[in-house]
């Protein structure tokens, strides 16, 4: 399995005030203490996205002797290590502006975030990055954090990313891949294509271009007999075979061990209804994959295969798949709207939801966004300590929403747990070809894992 990921946003310094309260207009309060990162949707997703390369936890282990958070009584951890890392390959791509030279010359004592990048991700590559030059300055983010919630002014005067710079650069990689796919002995990889919700008029036309090589791609390869090799990802969800999971602090002891309850699955309801923690029913249709002969090309439902780790099941895609992602993060964002039908999966934040009038309504938002979006989107929702809500749509169908819960934690660092998350979809989903269900399970796990500590360092070795 392979998997390219190349991630679009923008890289911040943060700076963050850690406070015990929110404080009021005109109080003057003391920090309790004050930190310097790199910041940046984008960045963030990558630093633990690297972190699932086989090097990358080969690396970490050797010096920090990390043990698994799985359950230690299991006695399939070592099989599970060895099918997670042993056979497959992940390549991680920033495609961001950075307010420095060029890649080999940029100095880390005047380019924070470049150095911090060197330093921290440096499994991610650059290569991708336009770099603005040295008469810039970097992006500042002062962000007021307590342990649940946080408060971000930001600065900038760097310009964004263009579609035509995207296009240069992301072109060369288009063609290569494809060719891989047209040589009998190469075995491609898939693609992904993930963006922070910014600059929305360039970002616009970037996806807009993608489809358009995608569409032509895909019927070059049916007039080939080559039948959905660039299609998008599928969105299908198996029933929920759980093992016992804990979370680990920074010694290794245990945070919280809750083993996570079966997913709920709520079924369409009135936009505006309250209707987190309800359970309306269970989710016990036996689920079958939906797979394509490479000879005909026709829909066949097919049982699922064998069981992965701990006992899931997983669908497995044979093909190479090319699949867009967005981030709906801030609402009234001019323009975001518009790449509503065009992603393929959406990450949608609580303020998302809360900005287009569902502030008490997680179902009732996805039941009414998920009409602007396109036949068989994947559309998460994350909702704080309440975990993520997610759905597969099917416009042809009543609603039916999934609920994950998130492990009960005492939270200390909430910054970036949205990114986390999306960090654990792209692995999950487009490395691991984990079913929609897992794979959120999964990256709800790791979410958690991320609020309770600080930073992003080790994220990985907690959750396998």
């Amino acid at each position: 399995m392979k998997l390219k990921a190349f991630v679009s946003g923008a890289c911040y310094q943060d700076v963050i005030l850690r406070v015990d309260s929110y404080p009021q207009e005109d109080a003057k309060v003391r920090a309790q203490s004050v930190e310097k990162r790199r910041g940046g949707n984008g960045a963030n997703v990558l630093q633990v996205l690297s972190q699932f390369q086989p090097r990358s936890i080969e690396q970490r282990r050797r010096s920090t002797g990390a043990t698994t958070t799985i359950d230690s009584s299991s006695s399939t951890v070592n099989a599970e290590m060895q099918q997670l890392f042993s056979n497959h390959s992940l390549e991680t791509h920033l495609v961001a502006v950075l307010a420095g030279v060029d890649s080999e010359n940029a100095d880390g004592e005047t380019s924070f975030i470049i150095n911090d990048l060197r330093t921290n991700t440096p499994l991610v590559s650059l290569a991708h990055c336009v770099f603005r030059g040295a008469g810039y300055s970097e992006p500042t983010a002062w962000i007021v954090a307590t342990g649940a919630s946080r408060t971000i002014i930001n600065h900038t005067t760097l310009p964004e990313l263009t579609a035509s710079e995207f296009k240069t650069g992301m072109a060369p990689v288009l063609d290569q891949n494809f060719n891989d796919a047209n040589v009998g002995d190469a075995s491609p990889s898939s693609l992904w294509f993930h963006f922070e919700g910014r600059n929305v008029s360039e970002m616009e036309q970037m996806v807009d271009w993608l489809i358009e090589v995608r569409d032509k791609q895909s019927a070059l390869c049916t007039a080939k007999g080559q039948h959905d090799w660039w299609a998008p990802i599928r969105g299908v969800i198996l029933p929920p075979v759980l093992p016992n999971l804990a979370l680990a602090n920074e010694s290794g002891s245990l945070v919280a061990s809750n083993p996570i309850s079966p997913i709920a699955i709520t079924p369409g309801i009135s936009p505006g209804v309250n209707i987190i923690g309800k359970r309306d029913s269970r989710d016990s249709v036996l689920a079958s994959v939906f797979s394509k002969s490479s000879n005909t090309g026709e829909v066949a439902s097919a049982p699922v295969g064998a069981a992965g780790p701990s006992g899931h099941q997983k669908a497995v895609a044979e093909v190479p798949q090319f699949t867009i992602s967005v981030e709906f993060e801030k609402p009234n964002r001019p323009g975001l709207d518009n790449l509503l039908g065009k992603a393929d999966l959406l990450f949608f934040s609580k303020w998302y939801a809360e900005g287009r009038g569902f502030p008490n309504a997680p179902t009732g938002f996805l039941d009414n966004i998920r009409r602007e979006c396109k036949q068989g989107a994947i559309l998460f929702l994350t909702w704080s300590e309440q975990g993520c809500f997610f759905l597969v749509n099917d416009l042809k169908r009543p609603a039916q929403t999934h609920h994950v819960p998130a492990p009960q934690i005492f939270p200390v660092d909430t910054i970036g747990a949205g990114d986390t998350f999306a960090a654990g979809i792209l692995y999950s989903m487009g490395l691991q070809k984990w079913d929609t269900r897992r794979a959120c399970e999964f990256s709800v796990r790791l979410a958690t894992a991320k609020c309770a500590q600080v930073g992003f360092d080790g994220l990985a070795e907690r959750v396998i």
